[in-house]
């Protein structure tokens, strides 16, 4: 069985960062996406969830309007009120890229280089502990 999402869409609003009870960090942000071409065109706006490091990295980095590109799995929550059942689909974000702009951090404070966010959260590429012995040629 295969449970993956892909998707490129901007941001809707500034993402929630919280902890659970546990100190494990959550963030909920939404994305648009568009789809279609021409007059065909629509926009569905996704939910997602992303958990401790990765969540942390996107309330730090992340604004409004920021593009990213996601990977992760579909979880449709299922919910019974009053005798009805509502479902409430999002994705659990696996991977993140950050694609174009500057970090939230820097565009909030004046000062150039004293919030100068890491090199690999402003290169679109997702840095991962394995990309210390890779000799990347681009």
């Amino acid at each position: 069985m295969l449970n993956k999402w892909e998707g490129i869409g901007r941001l809707t609003k500034d993402p929630e960062l919280r902890y659970t009870n546990g100190g494990i960090a959550v963030c909920n942000f939404s994305v648009a996406c568009r789809n279609g071409y021409g007059n065909e065109k629509s926009t569905q706006y996704i939910k997602c969830a992303a958990w401790k490091k990765t969540a942390e990295n996107i309330s730090r980095y992340l604004c409004k309007g920021r593009l990213v590109h996601i990977e992760g799995i579909l979880i449709i929550k299922k919910n019974n009120k009053n005798g009805r059942t509502y479902t409430n689909p999002y994705i659990s974000v696996r991977q993140i890229l950050f694609l174009g702009g500057e970090p939230k951090d820097k565009r909030d404070n004046n000062e150039e280089d004293d919030n100068k966010a890491p090199e690999s959260m402003t290169k679109n590429r997702v840095v991962s502990s394995e990309d210390d012995d890779i000799d990347v040629p681009f």
